[in-house]
């Protein structure tokens, strides 16, 4: 049993620590553009500090991912950073 709860605490730990950005922006609590599915809800982030963005590049700034992983059908996500921006 005890494996049992460090196993659920090792999941909610992991899952605090994945941010999910889809079509329709950061995954976070109450998005007003486009609501989130019953899959990416246990990972949608809630709470101060944390609000609604479409921008790729906005999101990466507000939460300093250390990986990026592409699994997306929509082309053209990732793009060449400009010249100057960070």
């Amino acid at each position: 049993m005890r494996h049992a709860r460090s196993y659920v605490g090792a999941s909610e730990t992991a899952r605090a620590n994945i941010w999910l950005f889809d079509s329709k922006g950061l995954v976070v609590a109450g998005r007003p553009e486009g609501g989130i599915s019953d899959d990416k809800a246990p990972f949608a982030h809630a709470g101060a500090g944390v609000s609604p963005t479409s921008s790729l590049e906005e999101a990466v700034r507000r939460v300093k991912p250390t990986v990026l992983v592409g699994a997306a059908a929509v082309p053209a996500v990732f793009t060449k950073v400009r010249q100057g921006r960070r």
